[in-house]
């Protein structure tokens, strides 16, 4: 119950520290975290290994705003 942290846009941030490359991201799923939880980690692993994704990850930037 209550506000999550959302963007305007509605998308969650996917996505690596600009810095500090170990450091990943994965939040903003506004109330669908847990359903959304298996598939945004594996497009964070893509990320990671830096292999093609499924789909593409521009639009979940840290920096996108």
């Amino acid at each position: 119950m209550g506000y999550r942290p959302s963007f305007p846009d509605s998308l969650p941030v996917i996505d690596l520290h600009p810095m500090y490359s170990r450091l990943s991201f994965a939040f903003g799923h506004q109330h669908l975290g847990i359903t959304q939880a298996a598939i945004s980690a594996e497009l964070l692993l893509d990320k990671i290994e830096q292999r093609p994704s499924l789909i593409p990850l521009d639009a979940l930037r840290l920096d996108r705003f």
